[in-house]
């Protein structure tokens, strides 16, 4: 829908209004974690890896903003204005006081309680990606970014090439807003296709709560932020740059993309810390690390450099202590494991300190009996995978991550760090790398377009894991079940790394001599066996 000559100053919130047949929803449904993973690193997965899906096809680099901003007194007061929260406030506080949904009831009174206090911040974060589609097609357009991200739950276009398949990743992001509400801004590619300026700035919001009531009118989930349509029935999106600034969506007009703003955001893990925005940006920045350090530092073939800039402001004011840019890997952890993966000395086998080595791991990908968008119809067929391994030093005995090995796709992100089940004869740590698919160095184009397609069917919906899906039993041979051949995967995974730092080759004649003979363990200074007291 065009709406380039629609007056903008206007905009407000408009809910579906409730259902003749009387359904009732309870509102936003949180996300399934796990207990080690927290809410940014969830998040932030998430957003890197829907704007990772959306580069443009001219550029090889992400560059990912993220802001905080904490607003309080005249602040707070002015961007609350701009965003309607009048209208908004109502149906909130209403929705809160629904019966259907306590859990989500009392998220909603929290916020509200925030929101309100003449003393507390009103913290936003804000994501961006640069040099991205944007939000592209019209308002109804089903197969449009806008659409698919701003009006649609677990839809998401097929495509081999993706890095999701179930169209979840705006829930992690409403996650974090405890009045789940967010406001969208774009320029996107296409603007000068429906006949807008090019850089014209794109504006929406989104808000999902319980059903509620106000005045004896039913209103259903969602609400949104937009221009009336003729109707008065829907929100439709409008393009106004000075509102993008009042409202901290404001972009850089030089480029397309997304930017989301995460209204009240919270952690729900920490609800009852609320932790300073110091201490969340230091979990950001390892959390960035930890699930993109292959593309942080160039090590996949045909892979983007992703670099990532944080920002937090109060008031207005840049907080430089807590600014930084993550463009490469700092963190031990994983400089470890990016020394593995570009084997860095290539050694017949890590038994020594500082050795890396590659291997290959046979295995075998299922029929796939239904072909896909960019992706045919194909039988079983072996391939071999690629081990990459880096034997550290007894510097990193105390590491979290040591003796463990990362999954990884040519999506670029890690899918999980596996622990072997298998250690070592002596104490250097290990840290290993798996490669499938796109990841892999050789040249088998459609083979590897193969086996990355059956990885990337075996993802849930958190992409942190290799099980049976129903994506997998929707499109693969149903008889082979893919948590056996990951099971073997990893027993061969373990037995190979034991193998290859287990012994070192001798020069001696009596060839390779297991590592507790050359420790001397059980031995005094001599050589000679100690007696016991």
């Amino acid at each position: 829908m065009n709406t380039k000559n629609t007056k903008v100053n206007i905009p407000d919130w408009i809910f579906n209004p409730g259902l003749d047949s009387g359904d009732r929803t309870g509102g936003f449904t949180s996300p399934a974690t796990k207990p080690n993973e927290s809410d940014v690193e969830i998040l932030i997965r998430e957003a890197i890896q829907n704007s990772k899906d959306k580069i443009t096809s001219n550029t090889n680099i992400l560059n990912f903003n993220i802001r905080f901003y904490e607003l309080t007194n005249k602040n707070k007061e002015n961007f609350l204005k701009k965003i309607k929260w009048s209208s908004l406030h109502q149906h909130i506080y209403n929705a809160s006081n629904e019966s259907s949904n306590l859990k989500e009831n009392n998220i909603l009174k929290e916020g509200l309680k925030n929101i309100n206090s003449k003393t507390k911040p009103l913290r936003i974060l804000v994501l961006e990606d640069n040099i991205c589609k944007g939000l592209t097609g019209d308002d109804e357009d089903e197969n449009g970014n806008f659409n698919l991200l701003t009006k649609t739950d677990y839809v998401t276009p097929e495509t081999s090439k993706r890095g999701g398949s179930y169209g979840v990743g705006k829930t992690k992001i409403l996650n974090c807003s405890s009045i789940r509400t967010l406001l969208f801004s774009s320029i996107p590619i296409d603007n000068e296709k429906r006949k807008q300026n090019k850089k014209d700035v794109r504006l929406f919001g989104r808000c999902i709560l319980p059903t509620q009531k106000i005045n004896n009118k039913t209103f259903h989930s969602a609400g949104y932020f937009g221009l009336s349509d003729k109707d008065n029935k829907k929100a439709i999106s409008f393009y106004d740059t000075n509102l993008s600034k009042d409202i901290l969506v404001e972009r850089d007009l030089s480029t397309t993309g997304t930017t989301i703003a995460v209204v009240g955001f919270h952690e729900p893990k920490h609800s009852s810390t609320n932790r300073s925005i110091g201490t969340i940006i230091e979990d950001l920045d390892h959390a960035i690390q930890k699930n993109y350090w292959p593309i942080l530092r160039e090590g996949l073939p045909n892979n983007v450099k992703l670099n990532v800039r944080i920002e937090h402001y109060v008031n207005g004011e840049i907080q430089k202590n807590n600014s930084r840019l993550i463009d490469d890997i700092t963190k031990k952890d994983f400089e470890n494991f990016s020394k593995a993966l570009i084997n860095q000395n290539n050694q017949k086998n890590v038994s020594t300190p500082i050795s890396s080595t590659v291997v290959k791991i046979p295995f075998q990908i299922p029929e796939r009996v239904k072909s896909g968008p960019g992706i045919a119809k194909h039988k079983s067929f072996k391939t071999e995978l690629e081990l990459c391994i880096y034997r550290s030093d007894l510097t990193m005995m105390h590491s979290k991550f040591k003796n463990m090995c990362a999954f990884i796709r040519g999506f670029g992100m890690v899918v999980k760090y596996e622990t072997t089940k298998r250690k070592p004869i002596d104490p250097l740590p290990f840290f290993a790398v798996l490669k499938v698919g796109n990841a892999k160095s050789d040249t088998e184009a459609d083979l590897n377009d193969a086996e990355e397609d059956f990885f990337r069917l075996i993802e849930p919906e958190l992409h942190n894991d290799w099980v049976t899906t129903d994506n997998y039993q929707q499109n693969f041979d149903k008889k082979i079940s893919p948590n056996t051949l990951i099971e073997k995967l990893k027993y061969d995974i373990s037995e190979k790394i034991y193998e290859l730092c287990g012994f070192e080759v001798s020069e001696n004649k009596n060839g390779p001599q297991p590592l507790s003979k050359k420790l001397a363990i059980g031995k005094g200074s001599s050589g000679k066996k100690e007696r016991g007291g």
